[in-house]
Formats: structure tokens, sequence, C-alpha cells
């Protein structure tokens, strides 16, 4: 017999549920973007993989309906509300909540958002302990690794939904590839009552079994489903009751089509999804797919310019490919579109087809788009387990195997700023650095892809934004003045060598003294070494100061950063010492620049600093860039002196 009714287990001594849920508060920044962003992804996820050639078609619908047609047993629902009131007497926020949910209640009608998708299984499993329909309804938090697929479906992100909802109140409906179907209303609120029920219940049926277990199962009779349910084919369908408002003044339909736009093009291109978004109160209806997704992304680009990710798409659309197969993530493939106006930032995506985030890479002195996919089942596997709650990094801290994401996530970086770095040549400018030299900068390929920042997680004016670019500033270093010799006496030794200081290459070797003499090397005596040895003795090597004539070096900050960028090069192959300097105030005196760290960029190897000399570097006509952290934080006019 079936016993239908709002359901809230007892929480019989156990834990309670405040209002703030973990779930729910990933989403609350942006609640429309991320709404539409996980339930596309979840739909795609549950494509009918018999309909070949077929795109999933998912539909935003808004309408209205009389609030007892929304919501059953509306009485008992309404006692629910009264006792979250009374359990929260003393958080204002929640009470607040709650008493706006109840006047909102009384109203003859109440708004609601429908998301449903066609050409997909439906939530397979239903009233199951295992499966989709177990990992939507039931399952708090992520479900298991082996019950989620490559898209990561119905993880934290199915309280997104929530969010959006006045009364916190989802309807899901469901028909699936199985030959089942099912509704159920579930409701998200905090622990009330006496005796206390927990905040998390249902509107089902209700089952005990003979040993008192009691199952809180979906509702399969047709007969009671709300007449505005109208499903006759496999998928599933999510209703928002009482939808909200965004608070900003977009309308909710443009905010999902952007959103739908910068993160689904390359699958709405391909035809592998259609959307369909709907307002039978405002009578507006129109699609967005594979015709016009170009034409409406340019057009949002020429409008609104970073908002619009169509740089992105113009890379996927008119480019060859660069592919590698890559260890530990099958075949991938990196998109590129050079073009002067485009702001050198890289998208990245896996299987589902959905933006990930996207970062600078300004490797190119031109400007460019690009876009990396990794299209292997292996690779998004293993990238799906890098992606937090809300799917916009990827972190190797995330995987159950963090040393192996890492390294998988060091070699995507370096395959994509190698992929840049052959296009050098051919993007070759007169607008250098130096003679010679491309504009570098660089992604520090030892980060996990996505540390500094995704795109979705940035806003601009409400509207569906990217975080602002980092604008590369013309630094002009200040004119260097020689500084005046001073008069220093001369001590009396032999030597082998005559000119130049003595510096090792082991450990603990001293350095020796700045010159005036730009044709040879240091005249003054070297320093007292560390560890256990000392500058060097008479008939030992000698380093000398190079001429300026044999090296082109320029050193500068990008905007923001605090960090130094120094660029060099040599005509011959070297191993050298670099010393750095500063124009003081004084033009009489150099200011000293205290060298804290320095790293290569191309190897991530952290290079020796003695005597505030970085040591050991090996230079060559190729360029070579490192990035050096001082002890002050301020901008230097820097100067350098090569040893070798």
């Amino acid at each position: 017999m079936s016993n239908y009714k709002w359901h809230f287990a007892k929480t019989g001594g156990g834990g309670e549920e405040g209002f703030e849920d973990a779930g729910m508060t990933h989403f609350i920044s942006q609640p429309h973007h991320y709404i539409a962003r996980e339930t596309i992804q979840n739909a795609l996820d549950a494509k009918d993989e018999s309909k070949k050639g077929e795109p999933v078609v998912v539909e935003f619908k808004k309408f209205k309906v009389p609030t007892e047609k929304a919501i059953p047993d509306l009485d008992e629902y309404k006692k629910i509300l009264n006792e979250n009131i009374e359990s929260n007497q003393t958080n204002p926020k929640t009470k607040q909540f709650f008493s706006n949910a109840l006047k909102k209640i009384n109203n003859k009608d109440i708004n609601i958002l429908s998301i449903s998708d066609s050409s997909t299984v439906g939530i397979k499993d239903i009233n199951k302990d295992i499966g989709r329909w177990h990992g939507l309804i039931k399952m708090k938090g992520k479900g298991a690794q082996e019950q989620r697929n490559i898209g990561g479906t119905y993880g934290i992100g199915k309280s997104a939904p929530f969010v959006c909802s006045d009364f916190r109140t989802i309807l899901y409906n469901t028909k699936n590839s199985q030959g089942e179907s099912a509704f159920i209303w579930k409701a998200m609120f905090t622990t009330h009552g006496t005796p206390k029920k927990r905040g998390d219940g249902f509107y089902c049926d209700i089952t005990e079994d003979r040993n008192g277990e009691i199952y809180s199962n979906g509702i399969i009779n047709k007969k009671i489903r709300p007449s505005f349910i109208e499903r006759d084919h496999n998928g599933a369908d999510l209703y928002i009751l009482g939808f909200k408002k965004p608070d900003d003044k977009q309308p909710w339909n443009v905010i999902l089509q952007r959103v739908i736009l910068n993160n689904y093009f390359v699958s709405l291109y391909d035809n592998e999804l259609r959307v369909i978004i709907k307002d039978e109160i405002e009578d507006r209806s129109y699609e967005i797919n594979s015709s016009n997704v170009i034409d409406l992304m340019k057009q949002d680009y020429d409008i609104h310019g970073r908002i619009s990710n169509y740089p992105f798409l113009d890379a996927y659309t008119n480019e060859k490919p660069i592919e590698k197969k890559i260890e530990g993530l099958g075949q991938c493939k990196f998109f590129v579109q050079l073009n002067k106006n485009y702001t050198k930032r890289v998208a990245y995506m896996r299987m589902p087809k959905m933006l990930v985030f996207d970062q600078s890479n300004p490797h190119l002195s031109t400007g460019y788009s690009g876009l990396f996919i990794c299209e292997s089942k292996i690779g998004n596997k293993l990238l799906s387990r890098c992606e937090g709650p809300t799917h916009s990094e990827w972190k190797s801290g995330y995987h159950n195997d963090p040393a192996k994401a890492h390294s998988a996530l060091l070699r995507i970086s370096k395959f994509i700023n190698e992929s840049l770095r052959k296009m050098r040549v051919d993007t070759y400018s007169t607008e250098t650095i130096l003679g010679g030299l491309n504009q570098f900068s660089y992604i520090d390929e030892s980060e996990d892809l996505g540390d500094k920042g995704s795109s979705d997680q940035q806003s601009n004016n409400g509207e569906d934004s990217f975080e602002l670019e980092n604008i590369m500033m013309n630094m002009n270093d200040l004119k260097y003045i020689q500084p005046k010799p001073s008069r220093k006496r001369i001590r009396k030794r032999k030597v082998k060598a005559e000119d130049g200081f003595d510096a090792g290459d082991e450990e603990g070797a001293g350095s020796g003294g700045r010159s005036d003499d730009s044709n040879g090397g240091g005249d003054q005596p070297g320093t007292t070494g560390f560890g256990d040895l000392e500058g060097r003795k008479d008939g030992d090597w000698k380093m000398k100061k190079l001429p300026k004539s044999q090296y082109n070096y320029k050193c500068f900050q990008e905007a923001g950063s605090d960090e130094y960028k120094l660029v060099i090069s040599t005509k011959n192959e070297k191993t050298c010492q670099i010393s750095f300097f500063a124009n003081g105030v004084d033009v009489e005196k150099n200011e000293e620049i205290i060298i804290e760290r320095a790293i290569e960029d191309d190897t991530g190897e952290e290079l020796k600093i003695y005597n505030n000399l970085i040591n050991e570097v090996k230079t060559t006509p190729n360029p070579k860039v490192i990035k050096i952290t001082t002890k002050e934080k301020r901008k230097f006019g820097v100067e350098l002196e090569l040893y070798a």
C-alpha cells in the first residue's frame, strides 16, 4: 500500500544540519551561472549512445503554476516551514529566509524554472542504493569515484539548483532507458521540530521493511504526478520551485545564454548539444545550436569583448590542431589562432567539451587564443578527479594520487609551452625586448593548472565575465650611470692570472669584487667562501667579467607582480655568475639588490645563490628565462654583470 507524504527522518541523537549547507555554499556567488553549467554537464554525461549523430537537447523553461499544484500537501509543507522558523530564532538570516518562504508560499502562483533533457538515458536505477538515482537524490556531497562517469555526474554540483529556489525545494522526474519512471520532491531545510528531524526531506512513497528500516522512494503512480510534467520519452526533468530572479538587473535568460555559450561552445559547434530557452511568462523562445553559435558569440564579443569566449571558438574552428599523445593522458589537441587583438589566453577542456578554466600564457609576442582538449577516456578519468566541486580548475590535490596527477598536469603545461615556443619563428616581430629576442613570459610549469584562477570565478557588473587581463606595462630601465671608482690599495701577491676574481664551481666557493674595467676581470679581491671552501688561490682558474658586447639581457616586472623576469643570452655557450645592482638615488652610488631566489623557466630548477650572486647559470645564444625573487618588493632600475 502506498504512503505518500512529506518525510524528514528523525535525528535520533545524531548530527544536525544548519542553513549554510556545505554543498550549496560553493554556488552562492553565481547561482544562475552554475545551474546552467552543472545541469548541462549532467545531461551530456547521460547521453544515449544508441542515438548516434543526435545532439543532447536541454530545455530551460520558465513558467507559472498555482502553488497548490506545484507543492503537494501544502498545509503540511507550511507547518514544516514554521518549524524551521521556530528552530532558528537565534539565527536572524535563517529565520528571515523561512519567513519569506512562508509568505511566498501563500501566493496564488509561484514561478518555476524547468530544466529538461532529451536524447539521454534518464536517471537510472530508481529507488536503488547505488547508481544515478541514489547519487542525485540521496547521496550527500560527491559520490564514490566508481559511481561517477567521466563527466563527474551528480557530485556537489547537484546542490546548485537549490540556491536558485526561494523554498530550497526541487521536483525531480525521469523516464529512463531501463523502462522505469518516477518523480520525487526534495527540500533542503535545517534541523527542526520536536522531536528533532533532519534538514533534508522528501515528498515520496514511504515504505518500511520487517526490520523497521524506512525508505523514502520515488513515486511511480502517474495519476498523482503534477499536470505540468509532460514526458513521454527518456530523459530527466528538474523543476526549481520558486525560481529566484538574478540579484543583478540582467534577465535570467541573458545570463544563462552567455554561460552556455562561454562554457559549451565546442559541444554546440560540434552538434553534440542543442539548448532551447523559453519564458512562457514573457512569451519568449529561442534556440542555441551549431548553426548559430558562431554568430551569437561573435556578436557578443564585438559588443562585450573579454566577456565573450569567442576567441577560443575561433581557435577551434579555424586552425588545424597540434596533436600529441601525452603520457598518462592519451591523445590531446592544442588549437591556436593568431590575432593581434586576442589576449594570449589558453582554455582547457576535456571530453564533455565544457570549459574548465582559462588562463594567461604570453609565450608569444603576438596576440593569440588557444584551446587544449584531452579526448581520451583514461585522460578524462584522471582530469575529472583533479576538479573541485565547481569544475573550474585542475589541481593535483583533489586527486587520490597527487603525485601522479601533478606529473600529468605538468606534462600538459610543457606540451602547450613547447607548442607556443615552436611558433616563435613564425610570429617573429620587431617589437622585441632586445635585439633578436621575442617577448617572454611563461606559465610556471611547476604549478597545477588553474592555480592562478579561472575565468568562471570572476565577475563583471553581474555579467558572466572573465578575470581582468594582466596588462603588460612597458618598462624602461633607468639609464645606467657607472659609479666613480674608489681608491683601492693594490694587494701585492703572485697570481697566474692577472685579471679576474676567483670563484669555483663547488658549493662553498668564494666570490670576487666588481671591476670598473669593461674589458677585463674584477680588480677587487674575492671574499671568503661558504662552508669548507674559501676563495680560489693562486694557480686556480679565474672568472672574468664579460664585456657587454658578449651578452644581451632584459629584466622586468609584469604588472601586478613583485617578481622579476630575466631574459638573457650570450654569444657563445657559457657557465656564468650573475651579479645584480640598481641605480641609486645618489648618482655616484649603485644600490644593492638582494636576491632571495632564482628559478629557471624551462626546467623549474632553482639556481644556487652565494654572496648575492646567481651561480652556475648555463647560457647560450638561445634566450633563457629566469624568475627572480628579491628581498625588497619594489621596482628597481636593474643592471647586471656576467662573469664566466
